[in-house]
């Protein structure tokens, strides 16, 4: 661990001090070891927002993909629009957001795009009021990751995207918007000795993991378990995993350290065979999307709409060549189904 001039003279202090130090200066020697302590920008975690009904959405037509596509974190799926130029996203969160920039990934050759805030829609719509524009007009090349910052940091709760096509037809294609947050420095504001329990509260982001770490030196560290975030702090009591071990900070949990859970699924798939169509499943026959991928993106969705924390695996697979009788005792046949 590579330590600054303050951290050696607090290491050395706290080294010497007895077991009795006043609390504050634990909280301090954590501040100043806390890998928080530099400001970086970080996604805001849109689709978790959306999927815990923290933040909502409003958007230009769509005929290709689901809007959600934009905010999955993959550059190879996309939302298009129908011919209408230009793609409008607006996002107005339950709470504040201090936005730092935005990058932007899409197809379709040059576009030009600018990002407005205001503190509610309303004010975005007549830009009035708090409406402002955080970032100006630019046009950028298509398939690559186009970044901007903003002057300085922006705290509103409505957020909006205007993406112009420059080139060819008026199909918008836009794979991913990401709105860029600058992660607040670790802060413990409540560290008092309750029984045999210490209850800190930090500054957190909303869905993020973080690992509570205990150490008797602020030498050697380690992990006393994780916690899930809360959108803007988090609150967890903690107890002392042995009597010499004083020392507590948080860590943002790395991808691979995260927990998670895994659920296996057994899919039974209703897709009669047509034998006066050459014995083909009626996807087949209708055109329809294959239903083994249409379950593997489903089941990726409901893993990144946990944050990862849920695991979706198939277990099984059955198709079943049969028509259900609905609940008045009707059922359809091969021929009844063709011609409806």
């Amino acid at each position: 661990m590579k330590t600054n001039n303050l951290q050696r003279m607090m290491l050395s202090r706290i080294n010497s001090a007895p077991t009795t130090w006043p609390w504050t200066l634990v909280i301090a020697a954590c501040l100043l070891l806390s890998p928080f302590a530099k400001g970086q920008n970080d996604p805001v975690d849109v689709a978790g927002l959306l999927a815990a009904g923290r933040a909502t959405m409003t958007h230009t037509a769509i005929d290709i993909g689901p809007i959600g596509s934009v905010f999955d974190g993959r550059t190879d799926t996309l939302a298009r629009t129908p011919g209408i130029n230009p793609m409008s996203i607006t996002l107005e969160f339950q709470n504040p957001k201090e936005i730092t920039g935005s990058e932007v990934w899409f197809l379709g050759g040059t576009n030009r795009w600018r990002i407005e805030t205001a503190e509610s829609v309303a004010d975005l719509d007549t830009a009035s009021g708090s409406f402002r524009v955080a970032l100006d007009w630019r046009q950028d090349p298509e398939a690559a990751w186009n970044q901007r910052s903003v002057s300085s940091p922006i705290t509103c709760r409505a957020v909006r995207l205007k993406i112009v096509r420059l080139t060819g037809d008026g199909y918008v294609h836009l794979n991913e918007w990401r709105l860029l947050s600058q992660k607040r420095p670790f802060q413990v504001t409540d560290f008092r000795e309750m029984e045999n329990q210490r209850p800190m509260t930090w500054n957190s982001d909303f869905g993020r993991w973080y690992q509570i770490e205990s150490s008797p030196d602020l030498h050697t560290w380690s992990s006393t378990g994780f916690v899930k975030g809360g959108e803007t702090a988090t609150s967890h009591r903690v107890e002392r995993p042995s009597p010499d071990r004083h020392f507590f900070r948080i860590n943002e949990a790395l991808p691979e350290e995260r927990p998670f859970i895994t659920k296996r699924v057994l899919v039974m798939n209703l897709d009669p065979i047509i034998e006066s169509q050459g014995y083909r499943r009626l996807h087949q026959v209708l055109g329809w999307n294959d239903p083994r991928t249409l379950n593997a993106d489903y089941l990726e969705d409901l893993t990144n709409a946990s944050g990862g924390y849920v695991r979706w695996e198939l277990a099984a697979w059955v198709d079943l060549d049969l028509w259900p009788i609905k609940s008045d005792g009707f059922q359809y046949t091969d021929t009844t189904y063709l011609q409806s």
